[in-house]
Protein backbone atom coordinates (compact mmCIF):
# COMPACT_ATOMS: atom_id res chain seq x y z
CA UNK A 1 0.00 0.00 0.00
CA UNK A 2 1.28 3.44 -0.91
CA UNK A 3 1.99 5.37 2.28
CA UNK A 4 1.05 8.68 0.70
CA UNK A 5 -2.43 7.27 0.06
CA UNK A 6 -2.82 6.78 3.78
CA UNK A 7 -4.66 9.67 5.41
CA UNK A 8 -1.96 9.84 8.09
CA UNK A 9 0.82 10.42 5.55
CA UNK A 10 1.54 13.52 3.47
CA UNK A 11 4.17 14.22 0.84
CA UNK A 12 6.61 17.09 0.96
CA UNK A 13 5.73 19.53 -1.83
CA UNK A 14 9.38 20.08 -2.74
CA UNK A 15 11.05 16.65 -2.45
CA UNK A 16 10.01 12.96 -2.72
CA UNK A 17 9.53 12.51 1.02
CA UNK A 18 6.51 10.93 2.71
CA UNK A 19 6.00 11.54 6.41
CA UNK A 20 3.26 11.58 8.98
CA UNK A 21 1.37 14.84 8.68
CA UNK A 22 2.31 15.80 12.25
CA UNK A 23 6.01 15.51 11.32
CA UNK A 24 5.74 17.92 8.39
CA UNK A 25 5.56 21.71 8.37
CA UNK A 26 2.98 23.75 6.50
CA UNK A 27 3.68 27.14 5.01
CA UNK A 28 1.09 29.61 6.36
CA UNK A 29 1.17 31.57 3.11
CA UNK A 30 0.65 28.90 0.43
CA UNK A 31 -0.45 26.01 2.71
CA UNK A 32 2.06 23.61 1.11
CA UNK A 33 3.82 20.93 3.17
CA UNK A 34 7.62 20.90 3.51
CA UNK A 35 9.97 18.70 5.51
CA UNK A 36 12.99 20.95 6.14
CA UNK A 37 14.40 24.46 5.86
CA UNK A 38 16.14 23.35 2.68
CA UNK A 39 12.80 22.49 1.10
CA UNK A 40 11.31 25.72 2.42
CA UNK A 41 14.06 27.60 0.52
CA UNK A 42 13.45 25.57 -2.65
CA UNK A 43 13.22 27.41 -5.97
CA UNK A 44 9.63 26.21 -6.20
CA UNK A 45 8.92 28.11 -2.99
CA UNK A 46 10.76 31.37 -3.64
CA UNK A 47 7.70 33.58 -3.38
CA UNK A 48 7.21 32.68 0.29
CA UNK A 49 10.80 32.06 1.36
CA UNK A 50 12.13 35.30 -0.12
CA UNK A 51 9.53 37.22 1.86
CA UNK A 52 10.79 35.65 5.09
CA UNK A 53 14.44 36.42 4.43
CA UNK A 54 13.59 39.93 3.23
CA UNK A 55 11.90 40.56 6.56
CA UNK A 56 14.98 39.20 8.33
CA UNK A 57 17.26 41.63 6.51
CA UNK A 58 14.99 44.59 7.20
CA UNK A 59 14.78 43.66 10.87
CA UNK A 60 18.54 43.34 11.16
CA UNK A 61 19.08 46.65 9.39
CA UNK A 62 16.67 48.52 11.68
CA UNK A 63 18.26 47.13 14.83
CA UNK A 64 21.92 46.95 13.82
CA UNK A 65 22.93 50.03 15.86
CA UNK A 66 21.35 48.70 19.05
CA UNK A 67 22.84 45.23 18.58
CA UNK A 68 26.36 46.63 18.05
CA UNK A 69 26.18 48.43 21.38
CA UNK A 70 25.16 45.30 23.29
CA UNK A 71 26.95 42.53 21.44
CA UNK A 72 29.76 42.18 18.91
CA UNK A 73 27.89 39.31 17.23
CA UNK A 74 24.86 40.14 15.13
CA UNK A 75 22.07 37.62 15.10
CA UNK A 76 18.52 37.54 13.68
CA UNK A 77 15.89 38.82 16.09
CA UNK A 78 13.41 36.33 14.71
CA UNK A 79 14.20 32.68 14.20
CA UNK A 80 12.65 30.65 11.43
CA UNK A 81 10.42 28.82 13.93
CA UNK A 82 9.27 32.08 15.54
CA UNK A 83 8.42 33.50 12.14
CA UNK A 84 6.34 30.45 11.23
CA UNK A 85 4.56 30.51 14.60
CA UNK A 86 3.71 34.18 14.10
CA UNK A 87 2.36 33.53 10.61
CA UNK A 88 0.23 30.64 11.87
CA UNK A 89 -1.08 32.78 14.73
CA UNK A 90 -2.09 35.56 12.34
CA UNK A 91 -3.79 33.03 10.06
CA UNK A 92 -5.71 31.56 13.03
CA UNK A 93 -6.87 35.02 14.06
CA UNK A 94 -8.01 35.74 10.51
CA UNK A 95 -9.93 32.45 10.38
CA UNK A 96 -11.56 33.30 13.72
CA UNK A 97 -12.62 36.71 12.42
CA UNK A 98 -14.18 35.12 9.34
CA UNK A 99 -16.07 32.56 11.45
CA UNK A 100 -17.17 35.01 14.17
CA UNK A 101 -16.94 38.54 12.71
CA UNK A 102 -19.10 39.94 15.50
CA UNK A 103 -16.65 38.91 18.26
CA UNK A 104 -13.49 41.07 18.52
CA UNK A 105 -10.29 39.16 19.26
CA UNK A 106 -8.79 42.09 21.18
CA UNK A 107 -11.01 44.29 23.37
CA UNK A 108 -10.24 47.23 25.61
CA UNK A 109 -10.98 47.30 29.38
CA UNK A 110 -14.02 49.51 28.68
CA UNK A 111 -15.32 47.00 26.13
CA UNK A 112 -14.69 44.20 28.60
CA UNK A 113 -17.16 45.90 30.96
CA UNK A 114 -19.80 45.64 28.25
CA UNK A 115 -19.17 41.92 27.85
CA UNK A 116 -19.58 41.48 31.62
CA UNK A 117 -22.79 43.53 31.74
CA UNK A 118 -24.89 40.38 32.16
CA UNK A 119 -23.48 40.12 35.69
CA UNK A 120 -24.95 43.49 36.71
CA UNK A 121 -28.08 43.58 38.94
CA UNK A 122 -29.79 46.06 36.56
CA UNK A 123 -29.35 43.65 33.66
CA UNK A 124 -30.74 40.72 35.64
CA UNK A 125 -33.69 42.86 36.77
CA UNK A 126 -34.52 43.74 33.15
CA UNK A 127 -34.40 40.05 32.19
CA UNK A 128 -36.80 39.14 35.02
CA UNK A 129 -39.25 41.92 34.10
CA UNK A 130 -39.15 40.97 30.42
CA UNK A 131 -39.75 37.30 31.26
CA UNK A 132 -42.70 38.18 33.52
CA UNK A 133 -44.30 40.33 30.80
CA UNK A 134 -43.94 37.49 28.33
CA UNK A 135 -45.38 35.01 30.85
CA UNK A 136 -48.44 37.22 31.48
CA UNK A 137 -49.24 37.68 27.78
CA UNK A 138 -48.68 34.12 26.53
CA UNK A 139 -51.69 31.76 26.44
CA UNK A 140 -51.75 28.44 28.30
CA UNK A 141 -51.39 26.29 25.18
CA UNK A 142 -48.33 28.19 23.96
CA UNK A 143 -46.82 28.05 27.46
CA UNK A 144 -47.31 24.27 27.63
CA UNK A 145 -45.77 23.90 24.18
CA UNK A 146 -42.68 25.87 25.22
CA UNK A 147 -42.34 23.91 28.46
CA UNK A 148 -42.65 20.59 26.63
CA UNK A 149 -40.06 21.65 24.04
CA UNK A 150 -37.67 22.63 26.84
CA UNK A 151 -38.15 19.30 28.62
CA UNK A 152 -39.88 20.88 31.63
CA UNK A 153 -42.93 19.44 33.46
CA UNK A 154 -46.34 20.72 32.41
CA UNK A 155 -49.70 20.81 34.20
CA UNK A 156 -52.40 19.01 32.21
CA UNK A 157 -56.13 19.30 32.72
CA UNK A 158 -57.57 16.61 34.96
CA UNK A 159 -59.22 13.80 33.08
CA UNK A 160 -58.99 10.17 32.11
CA UNK A 161 -55.76 8.53 30.99
CA UNK A 162 -56.97 8.69 27.36
CA UNK A 163 -57.70 12.43 27.62
CA UNK A 164 -54.29 13.04 29.17
CA UNK A 165 -52.65 11.11 26.33
CA UNK A 166 -54.60 13.17 23.77
CA UNK A 167 -53.38 16.40 25.38
CA UNK A 168 -49.77 15.21 25.21
CA UNK A 169 -50.11 14.13 21.58
CA UNK A 170 -51.67 17.49 20.66
CA UNK A 171 -48.80 19.36 22.30
CA UNK A 172 -46.21 17.11 20.66
CA UNK A 173 -47.70 17.68 17.20
CA UNK A 174 -47.44 21.44 17.72
CA UNK A 175 -43.64 21.21 18.10
CA UNK A 176 -41.44 21.89 15.10
CA UNK A 177 -38.94 19.29 13.82
CA UNK A 178 -36.01 20.54 15.92
CA UNK A 179 -38.11 20.67 19.08
CA UNK A 180 -39.44 17.16 18.44
CA UNK A 181 -35.89 15.87 17.97
CA UNK A 182 -34.70 17.46 21.24
CA UNK A 183 -37.75 16.16 23.11
CA UNK A 184 -37.25 12.63 21.76
CA UNK A 185 -33.57 12.63 22.75
CA UNK A 186 -34.47 13.86 26.23
CA UNK A 187 -37.19 11.22 26.62
CA UNK A 188 -34.84 8.45 25.49
CA UNK A 189 -32.24 9.66 27.99
CA UNK A 190 -34.77 9.60 30.84
CA UNK A 191 -35.94 6.13 29.83
CA UNK A 192 -32.36 4.87 29.77
CA UNK A 193 -31.69 6.30 33.26
CA UNK A 194 -34.89 4.77 34.66
CA UNK A 195 -34.07 1.41 33.08
CA UNK A 196 -30.54 1.41 34.51
CA UNK A 197 -31.85 2.37 37.95
CA UNK A 198 -34.41 -0.46 37.80
CA UNK A 199 -31.75 -2.96 36.64
CA UNK A 200 -29.32 -1.97 39.41
CA UNK A 201 -32.06 -2.21 42.01
CA UNK A 202 -33.04 -5.69 40.76
CA UNK A 203 -29.41 -6.83 40.90
CA UNK A 204 -29.03 -5.63 44.49
CA UNK A 205 -32.15 -7.50 45.58
CA UNK A 206 -30.97 -10.64 43.81
CA UNK A 207 -27.52 -10.50 45.44
CA UNK A 208 -29.13 -10.30 48.90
Amino acid sequence: MNKSADLNFKSCSFCPTDKLEKDLYKCPKCQKFYCSVRCYRSKKHLECSELFFKMQCEELSENSAEEKSTSSISRPLTTFEQYMDEQNREKSELDEKLINPEIPLEISPDEQLLFDSDDEPEYLSDVVESSMRQFETIDDEELDRNLLAAGLPIVLEKGSEEETQEQLEKLYKSLDDDEKKKFTQMAEGLFEKDFLAYTNCFRKKKSK
